[in-house]
């Protein structure tokens, strides 16, 4: 399973942290298709908005096109 993770790193719900424990879980048994990225921010759209493009970039260049 292909999956992007992203998180704020002054995020109130901790979730940078279970982003980096679930980014490592999945690396062990899938490298290429996973990614991490943790960023300047909190819980917000902002956040999301700055690393959207490299999310877009690492989905497309791991689905497969039609047949």
């Amino acid at each position: 399973m292909r999956l992007y993770i992203n998180s704020g790193d002054h995020d109130t719900f901790g979730i940078a942290l279970q982003s980096a424990i679930l980014y490592e879980k999945l690396r062990l048994h899938q490298p290429e298709a996973v990614e991490l990225r943790v960023t300047d921010g909190d819980h917000e759209w902002m956040v999301w908005r700055d690393t959207l493009s490299d999310a877009l970039q690492f989905m497309n260049a791991r689905i497969a096109g039609p047949k």
